[in-house]
């Protein structure tokens, strides 16, 4: 069996008397028709192993009984077009012989579990017809969306935890003082080694001002903004995601996104957003868009 879309690796094997080898991994026939089939019907498609699995022979040296490895298995196969995964394929034992198919649409789908089995072949590779096509955009900008949210979240902790370092070394002071009366506080404590008490207002100032873009991010005042050639895409909370072509977007927004495209990924720009990732800000302050689904 050779299919240029199947890639089989090889793993090194630590022989009885020591030596190793270089071991071919091969289909487990169980799944081989199943995987043939798919690779034979998508060339384009490139399909690898996820799990391998050792198959033993016992054998009798010098009147002990030794197990060595007698071949490499794969049963569970990552199927993807370029870098788009599509989904994942394999045979399994599951009440009986069966073939299994999932990915993020059927995962959606299922009320139980995230795996779709069954033991009609015909079956399996009609599901992997109807479920495995390469993300659309608005699957695309909703993975996008989700890791930028994780990022302004860590963005957020990040700034809540550089003050709360701070407050810890001042905790036995009163804050309402430490706030209206600094000058007097730092009088007060000059007595002490406070690390970082010259930057107090900076620290509160950047704590309080990533807590307010996340929160305009949340309520829906803030837009995560992607840009994907020459197509900006908009996700606001609770609404359809919204696009426009790059020369429909406001100078406003462009000039925004220019800002942020100066800095690191992770940092931000007082009333303008935050960065990301090179193609993914959050802008603060948005002027008015005409929502419409994409």
């Amino acid at each position: 069996m050779s299919l240029d879309n199947i890639k089989l690796p090889s793993q090194e094997i630590e022989l009885r008397d020591g030596s190793k080898v270089m071991m071919q991994v091969q289909v487990k026939p169980t799944a081989l028709e199943f995987v043939m089939a798919i690779a034979k019907k998508h060339p384009t498609w490139t399909i690898t192993p996820e799990t391998i699995s050792r198959d033993y022979k016992n054998g009798e040296y010098n009147g002990r009984v030794y197990s060595e490895v007698n071949a490499l298995w794969a049963y569970e196969f990552n199927v993807a077009q370029g870098k788009d995964v599509l989904g994942r394929i394999g045979a399994e034992y599951w009440g009986g012989q069966k073939f299994f198919i999932t990915n993020e649409r059927i995962r959606k789908q299922r009320e139980r579990g995230s795996v779709t089995r069954t033991g009609d072949i015909k079956k399996a590779i009609k599901l992997v017809e109807k479920m495995f096509f390469p993300k659309t955009d608005a699957e695309v900008i909703k993975e996008i969306t989700a890791k930028g949210k994780d990022q302004l979240g860590i963005y957020r902790y990040k700034k809540n935890s550089d003050f709360n370092d701070l407050w810890r070394s001042m905790q036995n002071s009163a804050l309402s003082f430490v706030r209206d009366n600094l000058e007097e506080f730092r009088a007060y404590t000059s007595h002490s080694s406070i690390t970082g008490l010259d930057r107090f207002e900076e620290i509160w100032d950047a704590r309080d001002k990533a807590r307010t873009l996340e929160d305009a991010y949340a309520n829906g005042s803030a837009s995560m903004v992607t840009i994907m050639g020459d197509t900006y895409f908009f996700t606001f909370k609770d609404t359809p995601i919204v696009s426009f072509n790059r020369d429909e977007v406001s100078p406003e927004i462009k000039t925004k996104v220019g800002m942020l495209k100066l800095v690191a990924s992770g940092q931000a720009i007082d009333d303008v957003g935050f960065k990301c990732d090179d193609d993914v800000f959050v802008i603060n302050m948005l002027p008015n868009i005409v929502r419409k689904g994409v």
